[in-house]
């Protein structure tokens, strides 16, 4: 799933899709793969890029280092774009801060949606769940 916002935090772009893994650690991978390919069609020229799993965000960073069979390419071509970018930024976050794409991801499983979906479409309660979190 792919949630991307501007620096007010407006929703600009969300897209989803079905991806049968059988680890967290892929799906984590191949959402960083959907953003950056979001970014790239969307011709953005800065992007923070945000993901909550330390140990996708660590792999693509190190451009696949340690990670082993087909998610070493996914890896590397995550790792390429954002090189090509220098503008663009991929940093991990407490899953606490990723609230709204989790969220989003579950509704959309939930209600089997897949492709880009509108932010007006999205019910307000799953919108407003990054407001309800109090950083300690």
């Amino acid at each position: 799933m792919g949630l991307c916002r501007d620096h007010e935090g407006s929703i600009l772009l969300v897209r989803t899709s079905t991806i049968s893994a059988v680890q967290l650690f892929w799906d984590e991978i191949k959402a960083a793969l959907m953003a950056c390919r979001m970014a790239e069609d969307a011709q953005w020229l800065s992007v923070y890029f945000e993901g909550d799993a330390l140990n996708a965000c660590s792999a693509i960073i190190q451009n696949g280092k340690d990670v082993e069979g087909f998610l070493v390419a996914d890896c590397k071509v995550c790792h390429d774009i954002l090189s090509l970018h220098p503008n663009w930024n991929l940093t991990w976050v407490p899953r606490k801060r990723n609230c709204l794409a989790h969220k989003i991801a579950k509704w959309a499983v939930q209600t089997r949606r897949s492709g880009s979906i509108a932010a007006a479409d999205i019910p307000p309660f799953i919108l407003n769940c990054d407001w309800l979190y109090k950083p300690p």
